[in-house]
């Protein structure tokens, strides 16, 4: 399968306009102080809200690897786990003047129960996400379109490519981020992958048959 672009890689490369002008319609550049600076101003001045959180805001999204079935999924690492932990990420300031906000990315922990496809001794590792969007003293939560909001204590199904930095993952598209409620895989609004809707309604026992039949040969 061709390499596609991770999660760690599109915040890099996406232009922040792209973000600012779905959410908030802003416009412009990074302007000083530092982004160490920066980033923990944010983090001690604003408190994070309390889970679950009810209202989360989308940007569009349409990059990463539309997996077209489990064979194509299991290129890169699967896996069954539990979100662990999570901390703000790094702060990415959008807009200048009166139109400039802040951005916090989200840091997730991943502790894996099951390794499904790829790497066989992959045990925990973290993953940047789309954190908070700083508007008037608040953190508002953001995702991408079709992308789950993750919380500590949610059981998924996760397909992560190799780190662009050691230790961290990265997604890939939202059919490879997956949440168990009640057992069993909740549809995600927004999430149109034809894959995606083949796993809704699927328990983790099912989960690990399924990926025990690919057949990753040509």
């Amino acid at each position: 399968m061709t390499k596609e672009k991770t999660m760690k890689n599109l915040f890099l490369k996406i232009t922040p306009a792209l973000v600012v002008a779905t959410l908030l319609g802003a416009c412009g550049g990074a302007t000083s102080p530092s982004d160490a600076d920066r980033t923990a101003a944010v983090q001690s001045s604003i408190p994070t809200p309390t889970a679950p959180v009810a209202e989360v805001e989308y940007a569009s999204a349409d990059f990463g690897t539309q997996f077209k079935d489990l064979r194509s999924m299991s290129a890169v690492n699967v896996v069954l786990g539990q979100i662990t932990a999570e901390e703000d990420g790094p702060s990415a300031p959008q807009g200048d003047g009166e139109h400039s906000t802040e951005e916090l990315r989200r840091t997730i922990t991943v502790t894996v129960s099951k390794n499904l496809a790829g790497k066989k001794d992959l045990k925990k590792f973290q993953v940047v996400t789309p954190g908070w969007i700083i508007r008037d003293g608040k953190k508002i939560p953001f995702t991408y379109e079709g992308w789950p909001w993750l919380q500590v204590g949610d059981r998924v199904l996760l397909a992560v490519d190799d780190p662009a930095e050691p230790g961290e993952y990265g997604f890939m598209s939202a059919a490879g981020i997956q949440i168990f409620r009640d057992s069993k895989i909740e549809a995600t609004p927004g999430n149109t992958s034809p894959l995606s809707k083949t796993l809704v309604g699927l328990t983790e026992a099912a989960v690990v048959r399924a990926f025990a039949g690919v057949e990753l040969t040509d």
